[in-house]
């Protein structure tokens, strides 16, 4: 992909406001050179999609999804699904030989699925594994030709206000393009996913859009579109790019994700919960609700009742994180956790398991 100069960018915006800053009251467009400016910004958008889309593709069930398998595309936390849609959705190409990396809740349980390039051709597509822990799936095409793709990029270098491109299948729109920016980072306790650390965009996402791109100027994708806010199209969340670079590398050699587990039921703090543990909420930490019979919290002296206040000397300050933090490490990672047990703190050894998840 063409890299552009941020630079340039920038140059071009402020050449816009030559249309609305004129001495003697208002131009027609035409005769400012401004105009000239702003159709080179016009054309820098124009190009920009016209860069990235060919990777985008349709991705559709080839049988109907069972009743008790559909759902909305994209999730919503605070709406019942709409079954109408359940299944369609967005993949992106990320590499030549026709790897395809979408939403779990696209493919469900499904084994094949069909695929429609930007060009209309149509393909078959075999899922190579699920996770729904982060909502993604790795499909592949076994066609043997080079494949238009589109490259991960760092999601960690990603800043709030830098412009973003969307593209997808809203309601069966093959190729809607959407313009916005980043509006948020490390978004979590949406309730979409069991791991969440989402990108926030204000780029317009739509039923049809999961799974598809999330793309910045130099035509990397830095994140997969895979839910909104019920009602807010302008609010939607997309899957980091470095988490999708895990899950899909996993997925590709083995079919599954392994993640560290510490088997423990948690929630979060509430003013009266902290009080009755005799714990000072303002600094952090979550519940341990339940302890799993044999599982390596259980086998390192964690109770019910006891608050985990730090990993690794990272303070705990949600369900979520922790979740993220733990599954974040492999199996068999000794790990140094900090709780609070009626007041007092407790330093414990904890050696994780492997998470289990055969999807």
């Amino acid at each position: 992909m063409k890299s552009i100069r941020k630079q340039s960018v920038l140059v071009l915006l402020l050449g816009i406001f030559s249309l609305f800053f004129l001495s003697n009251g208002f131009v027609y467009a035409e005769e400012n050179k401004g105009f000239a400016l702003a159709q080179e910004l016009q054309n820098f958008f124009v190009g920009w999609a016209e860069q990235v889309k060919s990777s985008v593709v349709t991705v559709e069930p080839l049988e109907p999804l069972k009743e008790e398998n559909l759902r909305e595309s994209p999730s919503t936390p605070d709406k019942p699904p709409d079954k109408d849609k359940g299944g369609n959705g967005s993949g992106v190409i990320i590499t030549s030989n026709g790897y395809i990396v979408s939403n779990y809740h696209v493919v469900e349980e499904s084994d094949t699925m069909k695929i429609i390039t930007a060009d209309k051709q149509e393909f078959i597509a075999k899922v190579i594994g699920r996770d729904p822990d982060t909502d993604l799936a790795l499909l592949k095409m076994d066609e043997e030709i080079d494949f238009p793709f589109a490259s991960l990029g760092n999601s960690d270098e990603v800043k709030v206000g830098q412009w973003v491109l969307a593209i997808g299948e809203p309601f069966g729109l093959s190729g809607t393009t959407t313009f916005g920016v980043v509006s948020g980072l490390n978004r979590d306790s949406i309730g979409m996913n069991k791991l969440e650390n989402f990108i926030q965009t204000d780029a317009a996402i739509n039923p049809g859009n999961s799974g598809g791109p999330l793309f910045n100027i130099q035509g990397e994708v830095i994140g997969i579109n895979t839910g909104i806010i019920n009602m807010a199209n302008t609010t939607g969340f997309a899957i980091p790019a470095n988490m999708v670079k895990d899950v899909a590398g996993q997925l590709k050699i083995s079919g599954r994700v392994s993640r560290g587990w510490l088997g423990v039921g948690i929630q979060n703090l509430t003013p009266q919960l902290a009080e009755k543990f005799n714990w000072d909420i303002t600094q952090g930490g979550v519940l341990i609700s339940e302890v799993f019979p044999d599982q390596p919290a259980d086998n390192a002296g964690m109770r019910h009742g006891d608050i985990i206040i730090k990993v690794e000397n990272i303070i705990i300050e949600s369900n979520s994180q922790l979740a993220r933090i733990i599954a974040g490490f492999k199996p068999g990672k000794i790990l140094q956790i900090e709780v609070a047990r009626e007041g007092n703190i407790q330093k414990l050894t904890v050696t994780l398991a492997d998470n289990g998840n055969k999807q």
